[in-house]
């Protein structure tokens, strides 16, 4: 009596062009799905957007320029892993209670005379970007940043150029701090970013102030992109002048 095998049991017999019996499988099952790498994140948790944000650059002159021709832009927020002791915030003129310690921050400090600040807070509610918006209202114009004397000599990594201290890598500040720095902001913005769905809905219906800006959650560890590029040149104090200003 003569027996037949089944199609997977002598697949190279039946299919000789197939080298083995896994070749003729996959085909029989189909293509083998191949799945991208993690995608960005739709809605991100405060931890999550922190350790991105500590990937974007800690001193910088390039993105944002310096406003007097020299000097350089620092990461004040969030503070570096295993760092300890306090942080700048933005607060009221005399103020000691009652600060506002943004989830990203860069500063240019010009000595005792002013600071440029980026804020970037990352929301996730409605409720929650309806707070932090009112920290930063056109109605409150006078703000000051609080530079605590710890952070200032504390030693950071300065890419190719080994370690120095925060007031030293500024390139600004004239003598070796002896006390806490409060210095009037003269210019702010603030960047919020959204969860992807809150975004979407906010977008058809907000009105940005003139110190604001947006972006969606999952935009945010696209630092590098030509795009966000493009999009966070405009949160500097050039961008709103035609030529490069004193020139």
């Amino acid at each position: 009596m003569q027996t037949t095998s089944s199609p997977t049991s002598n697949s190279s017999a039946r299919c000789p062009a197939f080298k083995s019996r896994r070749a003729y499988q996959r085909l029989a099952i189909g293509p083998t799905l191949r799945f991208p790498g993690p995608v960005a994140s739709k809605k991100l948790t405060d931890g999550q957007a922190k350790d991105i944000l500590r990937r974007w650059p800690r001193r910088g002159d390039k993105l944002w320029a310096s406003p007097t021709g020299s000097g350089f832009w620092m990461r004040a927020q969030p503070r570096d892993l295993g760092e300890a002791g306090p942080t700048p915030t933005i607060r009221l003129p005399g103020a000691t209670l009652f600060k506002t310690q943004p989830d990203g921050m860069w500063v240019f400090v010009d000595s005792a005379h002013f600071a440029d600040v980026v804020c970037i807070e990352v929301c996730g509610t409605n409720q929650n970007l309806n707070d932090k918006r009112s920290r930063y209202s056109a109605a409150v114009r006078s703000l000051v940043l609080h530079l605590p004397l710890k952070w200032l000599l504390a030693e950071v990594a300065i890419q190719g150029r080994g370690t120095k201290t925060r007031w030293e890598a500024m390139r600004t500040l004239p003598h070796k701090p002896v006390a806490d720095a409060v210095v009037p902001i003269r210019y702010a913005r603030v960047l919020y970013a959204l969860p992807n769905s809150l975004y979407l809905d906010w977008s058809r219906e907000g009105v940005a102030g003139g110190h604001e800006y947006f972006c969606r959650h999952s935009s945010l560890d696209s630092y590098s992109s030509q795009k966000m590029q493009e999009f966070l040149r405009r949160l500097s104090t050039a961008s709103h002048f035609l030529t490069t200003p004193g020139r």
